[in-house]
Formats: structure tokens, sequence, C-alpha cells
């Protein structure tokens, strides 16, 4: 078998076989960013996009998975082989709650060899054995602890790390480093059980997205059915949760296998394992026009969102000015709040979202919003 370990994983651990990947995920860092942050890496348009966005501080004002588990108290450490400039990354999860930030330039310098680098980095066998360290390192604090992983050798066109067999009925690049890679999470996993304190890790594998075409391509069969690889280890859960979902639930599911309890919700993520009635996984495009406007206006650098004293109901909050807006992207309507100078509401009212999206755009090319003639809280 191509990947042995990984489904022997699979079948002993939590998996979700229904994951998709939609518009907004589809590259590394969008990939990173929606699993982590519960939206999709969506700007308006004439802003950076791509691997560029995030260099920017893009959603820096977004409460993402780092930044609850930092204020739940998790020490941090994030290791990646490439380096961590490429595409924000190291921005990203510095501006996320992230206590040790770590790309190749951090790396490097404890490679014996060091030329046993690939076109993107360190191999993950050198990636693996630094972060099994890292990993005894934080479980001997006994404190909670968040190791997140990003490993390069399934990147196009596949890297196979010098410690690994090579797939035997096919010499094929992509085969030999995704063969190479499962061996090498297997050793990974077997060496972190060592530790006393693995029985107390839930273990998230996941991919970042749907691999890109590469040359192995023509081996997928004709009726192969593509979605997001997540398996989760430790968890009091057990076996196969169906639930349709995206790259957006995963952050809100992991918190809940974790019992983080969290304040606010996420904008479009939901916990798989408690999932929210009436709210699906894909959303129109009207919302997407909505997520990219609160995206780029609201969980952004120039973004002032509101410091109001509003009990969230697990919705989004935004803000600006004297008003303050509980968005619901998947029934198509917003509550808009008029608060006082301390934060507190005065009144409230319903709008839908197409009018909301429609004044966004219109006040973008104004110096001056014109929201308070919007919302009439007299009609209230």
């Amino acid at each position: 078998a191509l990947t042995p370990n990984i489904n022997n994983l699979m079948n002993n651990g939590l998996i979700f076989p229904n994951i998709e990947q939609t518009l907004g995920t589809g590259w590394t860092i969008a990939g990173t960013v929606a699993s982590q942050c519960g939206t999709p890496l969506l700007a308006v348009k004439g802003q950076l996009a791509g691997n560029q966005i995030m260099k920017k501080g893009f959603l820096n004002k977004a409460v993402c998975l780092g930044d609850i588990l930092h204020k739940a108290g998790y020490t941090q450490t994030f290791m990646g082989g490439a380096k961590g400039e490429f595409a924000g990354e190291s921005r990203f999860y510095r501006d996320h709650g992230f206590d040790k930030v770590l790309g190749l330039d951090e790396l490097k310098g404890k490679l014996k060899d060091q030329k046993y680098q690939n076109t993107w980095g360190l191999f993950d066998d050198t990636l693996f054995e630094m972060a099994a360290k890292e990993y005894f390192s934080l479980a001997s604090s006994g404190e909670a602890f968040n190791l997140t992983l990003l490993t390069l050798d399934t990147h196009r066109p596949g890297f196979q790390s010098k410690s690994c067999i090579q797939y035997g009925p096919r010499n094929n690049s992509m085969l030999n480093a995704i063969h190479c890679t499962d061996q090498l999470l297997e050793k990974f996993i077997n060496k972190i059980k060592q530790h006393p304190s693995y029985k107390n890790t839930v273990v998230v594998i996941m991919s970042d997205h749907l691999a890109m075409k590469n040359i192995a391509d023509k081996y997928y069969p004709e009726d192969y059915d593509r979605e997001l690889l997540i398996i989760v280890l430790n968890s009091k859960v057990k076996g196969k949760i169906e639930t349709h979902g995206t790259h957006m639930d995963i952050a809100p599911t992991i918190l809940d296998l974790l019992n983080v309890v969290y304040e606010p919700g996420f904008l479009l993520g939901k916990s798989l394992v408690k999932p929210a009635v009436n709210k699906p996984s894909n959303i129109n495009s009207s919302d997407y026009s909505l997520v990219r406007n609160i995206n780029s206006n609201y969980l952004s650098a120039s973004a002032t969102v509101c410091n109001s004293k509003l009990a969230s109901n697990g919705n989004h909050t935004i803000g600006f000015g004297e008003y303050a807006f509980f968005i619901h992207p998947w029934v198509g309507k917003s509550h808009v709040f008029q608060i006082d100078q301390n934060g507190f509401i005065k009144s409230s009212m319903s709008i839908n979202n197409n009018q909301l999206i429609n004044k966004i755009e219109e006040d973008n090319k104004n110096e001056e919003p014109t929201y308070k003639e919007f919302v009439n809280f007299d009609d209230a």
C-alpha cells in the first residue's frame, strides 16, 4: 500500500471523511489560515492576494485557534521546513499567539549536513526529528502546549527523505514522497508515545489542501473522490463523523475535542463534533462577497473592531464607530446593535446581508461612511 501507516491510523482514530476544499482554501497559506481562523483567505478586489497577502498583516485582528489557545494558557510552537517569510507564514503565527515560530532559517543551523535540503527547505525526516525533541521539551514542562508542524516532502514534484524506503510498485517522485512521509509519520508518533504525556495529547493529522496537479495524477482512479484528510488520535470521540465540512470547521472542532470553551464563535466555522443546526458547509456568492469585506475591512490591519460589551451567541462580532454587527452569513441576515460610549446596547435591528454588502461597497468608495443614513433605528 502507498500509505499503510496512515491507513492504520485512520482505522484506530477519529476521521472526518467529508471535508471539502472551497474557495479561498486551495493553497498552503490559505488552507492554514482557513483551518486556524474559521474564514477563507479572501479579500476585496484590489488587495494583494495569493502568497503575498499575509505579509501585510491580513486578518491580524481575527480571533484564530492560536489566539484562543494562548488565552487558555497553552505554550505554542510552530515548526516548518520552509523559510518563515514565505507567504507571510511566520508573521501569521506570531500575530496569533504562538510563542516560538521556527522556519528554515531558525532550524538549519542544527543540520549535521547543511547541504541536506530540498528545493523548499528541510526534508521531512529532519523536521520530524527536531519536532520530536521539541515535543519532549514541551511535554516535560507539565503545562498545556500546542506543537504545530508543516511538512514539505509531498510538495511538487515530490521529495523523498534519504532515511525512507522507496515505494516499490512505481518509481515516481510524488508517490515516493507520499510513501516516505507515511513512514516518517509513524516513526514520529511512535517516538512521542514514549513520553508519559502522550496519553493526554490530542494529535491532529491533516492535509493543508488537496494535491495540486503533479506527476502522480495519472494513477488516480477515475472515480476517485478527493477530500481533505483529517485524523484525530487520542480523542475521547472515536470512529467516523460523516458531517460535511470545510477548512473553516477545523479550529472549532479541535477546540471542542480539547474541551476549550471560547467566545465569540468563528465567522464561518462550526464544530463537526457538535454541529450547529441549519449551518451548511458551503455559502453562496453573495455571502462570499460579505466575507471578503469583513476580512478586509474589519479583521485586518486597518480595521477598527468594536470592543463593545456584547454577549456572544456563537456568531462573529464586528463593529465600526457606534455600531456593532453579529454576522449570520449562513442565514442571510445580520443583527445591528447601536452602542453607547461605554459599550452597552442602546437599540438593535435585523438587516439583510445583501443590503449590508451593497452599503459596505458603496462606503468603500467614499471618504466618510454613511451608516447612520443606512441604519434607521426608529424603524426597528
